[in-house]
């Protein structure tokens, strides 16, 4: 197999379960026999869509669980255009009062990957690359064993700024650290992919 195998990303708004059933069908085709580690990791540039979709599942189920949004009543999207400002849209709320974010997903990479990166760096380019973006939710997806504690934050033009991460190597538990206009939040959600 020269090129990981295709995949589908959803174009519409879905549920946060049916988007954990879709991610565990494609986890199944990447668990199959021949499955690169790269592409088992999603690290194929052609996977980029499906990380990113991966990433949106992870930080929508813990917002949802943070602000008490039945899981089922948490709509997402994965952006389908390369250069969007955005990677995916969340929607929940009531018929008669529906509310929507603008998510751009970053990752620190492991650091077998690229020890390089610091989250640091990337909160630098957040606040280089968007201003004036008060309608955009940034989600750092903290891919790496250590914990932050604190980081030198610069000033952020953007709606709010959220840190998520697993906490253990069992994939328990997630971590989910926000700077938000109520002040800084953090929160613990229990994990399992169809949560």
């Amino acid at each position: 197999m020269d090129t990981p195998p295709p995949y589908s990303v959803p174009k519409e708004f879905v549920s946060l379960p049916a988007m954990a059933e879709l991610l565990a069908s494609e986890q199944k085709k990447l668990n199959g026999p021949g499955i690169h580690d790269d592409w088992r990791s999603l690290r194929d540039q052609s996977q980029k869509p499906l990380r990113e979709a991966w990433h949106a599942y992870m930080f929508g189920t813990c917002y949802a669980h943070f602000h008490e949004i039945p899981y089922g009543g948490m709509f997402m999207k994965p952006e389908a255009e390369e250069y969007s400002f955005r990677d995916a849209t969340l929607m929940w709320g009531t018929p008669g009062e529906v509310r929507q974010m603008n998510l751009q997903l970053k990752e620190l990479p492991p650091e077998h990957r690229n020890a390089k990166v610091q989250l640091e760096h990337i909160l630098y380019g957040v606040s280089r690359k968007y201003h004036a973006a008060y309608d955009l939710v940034v989600a750092i997806f903290l891919n790496r064993e250590q914990r932050i504690e604190t980081v030198p934050t610069p000033p952020l033009e953007i709606a709010e700024l959220w840190l998520f991460g697993f906490m253990d190597s069992g994939l328990t538990k997630i971590f989910l650290k926000g700077m938000t206009r109520a002040g800084h939040v953090s929160h613990v959600v229990p994990w399992k992919l169809t949560s």
